[in-house]
């Protein structure tokens, strides 16, 4: 099985290293402190250094996903509030579900990710978020053989809404991509082959008053 881990990484120099950033600090201070004394401004260059290196530190890898299905590539965006928001998709045999799971501004994840997708089951979500606190996800899901696009909203202090499918199933739809601006009004467009060979591109808009159309 795969498990869905988030890990950050910060390359700055001397981050953790003391020794470095004395030695950094010390160059620096040497020079701007020269008119007034070369081992003054080292001196004090070195404890700068020293403090900035070790200013920067990151998390260890969390396991957000679960261990007992394949969790397949994430979708990852941070809300207005400063929480952040993973989802991702797990199947088996004969079955998908699009999931998701919150970390909150002060570092804390939920305890359990969240089934966000229905019982049409769901594979590769994509996230996005306004300027208000709110977080949104769509996903595709099989439709009597063809794909069709469903959608969920939570808003910064609520759970996930139920899920809702969007426009028709059609054939082929690839590539989808989802674009959300500050005010709440998103897009969704893809490509989309008919009954032709040609593909054509596709496009539905959202409203956070009057929904998609």
């Amino acid at each position: 099985n795969v498990t869905l881990q988030l890990a950050c990484t910060v390359a700055v120099p001397g981050c953790g290293t003391a020794d470095a950033g004395a030695d950094a600090g010390a160059d620096a201070g040497a020079d701007a402190g020269a008119d007034a004394g070369a081992d003054a401004g080292a001196d004090a260059g070195a404890d700068a250094g020293t403090d900035a290196g070790l200013a920067i530190t990151c998390d260890s890898a969390t396991v957000v996903g679960v261990d007992t299905a394949t969790n397949m590539p994430p979708s990852v965006v941070a809300d207005a509030t400063g929480a952040v928001h993973v989802a991702w998709y797990q199947y088996g045999a004969d079955w998908s579900r699009a999931s998701a799971r919150k970390r909150s501004p002060d570092g804390v994840w939920e305890t359990s990710s969240t089934v966000i997708s229905s019982d049409a089951g769901g594979v590769w979500p994509l996230l996005r978020a306004d300027g208000l606190g709110n977080t949104y996800a769509v996903w595709d899901a099989t439709s009597g053989g063809n794909l069709q696009f469903w959608f969920s909203r939570r808003t910064a202090t609520g759970p996930w809404a139920a899920p809702i499918a969007v426009g028709a199933p059609t054939m082929y739809s690839t590539g989808r991509v989802f674009g959300m601006g500050a005010n709440g009004n998103g897009v969704v467009a893809w490509d989309n082959r008919g009954t032709s060979l040609w593909y054509n591109v596709r496009a539905i808009t959202y409203d956070p008053d009057a929904g998609w159309g």
